[in-house]
């Protein structure tokens, strides 16, 4: 990964991502409805459980 792909990544994922979940460069103490992170990276491991088992599923006949 060169610097260029590795600072359009922070820009635009993981500084979403962030802001999404009440982060900036600090946490937010505003009492807004921020997304809970914990869940999120949750639901995420669940999709890629699920989508591991499947790929692993198929290869079996």
């Amino acid at each position: 990964m060169n610097w260029r792909s590795a600072q359009i990544y922070t820009i635009d994922i993981f500084l979403w991502v962030m802001a999404r979940h009440g982060y900036t460069l600090q946490r937010s103490r505003k009492k807004l409805p921020f997304s809970d992170i914990d869940q999120t990276i949750e639901a995420e491991n669940d999709r890629r459980r699920k989508e591991m088992a499947e790929a692993l599923g198929g290869l079996r006949q």
